[in-house]
């Protein structure tokens, strides 16, 4: 005769184990749901440098000032003036962005730069009509600008290698760049803003500066990654 009573206890045990197992896998899918995205192309950005004839750098010739205070921006052991094709010509690399709870995952590979230099990373915020190249003057629409990582600026920063390579991989805490403003809640940058740039900064004094870009004529800020919402 068959034991109903083990039967019974049996049926709840399968079930029980199949509801966790459920549950489980709906977790893992929340998660899979988060967007994310990688940027390949990188921009180099001549709008913050100025030539020898106070224009903005556009030919591989042109010798590279900082803008701000017209400092020339060296090689790191000071022997001579970079160009703008040295610092640029071989740029490439991408940013990984994965939305999470209270704010992103950012990994940066970037290969091409000048061995030595100090590069700092930074989150700049856009709204519409974001960034213009045709009319510089407008600002882009910044409305917040953070270091790439940790707000004090403590894992924003690389030395290239001798190769020319480095890579940061951070948590940008969104909310900690927001409180800036008024908007004390963020959600994913990907879908919750309207454009986002991940920029990076060349350091003429070899050194970085926590939370802060540095004083003026200390860095030159010379290339971009850029998401644009939709």
């Amino acid at each position: 005769m068959l034991n109903i009573k083990l039967i019974s206890s049996h049926f709840l045990c399968s079930l029980l184990l199949c509801t966790l197992v459920a549950l489980s896998g709906c977790g893992d899918d929340d998660e899979k749901d988060l967007p994310s995205t990688v940027l390949g192309q990188v921009v180099p950005v001549n709008l913050f440098a100025v030539n020898e004839a106070g224009e903005m750098p556009d030919k591989d010739d042109d010798l590279v000032f900082e803008f701000r205070n017209n400092n020339p921006v060296m090689l790191p052991d000071d022997s001579r003036q970079l160009t703008w094709g040295e610092l640029t010509n071989d740029l490439k690399g991408e940013v990984t962005i994965e939305c999470a709870e209270g704010g992103a995952n950012i990994k940066v590979d970037v290969e091409g730069l000048i061995p030595g230099t100090v590069i700092t990373f930074w989150a700049v915020f856009l709204d519409d009509p974001g960034f213009q190249p045709d009319n510089p003057a407008e600002l882009f629409g910044i409305r917040a600008i953070g270091a790439c990582g940790a707000r004090d600026g403590s894992d924003n920063y690389i030395i290239a290698d001798a190769n020319g390579k480095g890579s940061i991989d951070v948590f940008l805490q969104t909310p900690d760049v927001f409180d800036m403003l008024d908007k004390t809640e963020a959600g994913c940058i990907l879908t919750d803003e309207f454009e986002f740039h991940v920029v990076g900064a060349i350091h003429l004094d070899k050194k970085t500066h926590g939370s802060l870009l540095g004083p003026d004529g200390t860095a030159l800020e010379y290339f971009a990654w850029i998401h644009k919402r939709g």
